[in-house]
């Protein structure tokens, strides 16, 4: 980081702070009183950053956006067969946490497929209980007792 100390040719009776010469690459931020001014040279590594944003983007949807857009979709009542398109992307994996295995198990419920949904609320239960989540607990039980 570069910082100038600089003299003034006239007083500035305030303290102030502010930014000058900004462009995509950063910003000189000017802190000045009486006569002395501080030059501070911010520079932005945008240029990695938004390159890897793009490639994220590009690259497609991550489990957590699946699984926001299956919540928003099964809570709404919006569009359940593809709440269930779209949590089964994040549920297919083994890694796949107790919440969201439950949210299938939901969907499934709620489309009417109670069989399937008890097949999955099955393992959901299983998830739940290996990190003792009594709520879930609770409501896998209740969607194997349907």
């Amino acid at each position: 980081m570069e910082v100038l100390v600089k003299d003034l040719k006239e007083v500035v009776e305030t303290f102030s702070m502010r930014f000058q010469n900004n462009s995509l690459h950063g910003s000189d931020l000017y802190i000045e009183w009486e006569t002395t001014r501080v030059e501070i040279s911010i520079k932005i590594p945008e240029e990695l950053e938004i390159v890897n944003s793009i490639n994220k983007t590009l690259s497609g949807p991550s489990n957590a956006e699946y699984f926001r857009a299956a919540l928003y979709l099964h809570e709404t009542k919006t569009d359940l067969p593809k709440a269930l398109e779209y949590i089964q992307k994040v549920t297919s994996s083994e890694k796949a946490f107790f919440f969201q295995v439950t949210r299938e198990a939901l969907i499934l419920k709620d489309l009417n497929e109670i069989s399937k949904a008890k097949k999955v609320a099955k393992r959901a239960l299983r998830l739940s209980e290996k990190v003792k989540n009594n709520d879930f607990i609770r409501i896998n039980k209740e969607i194997l007792s349907l």
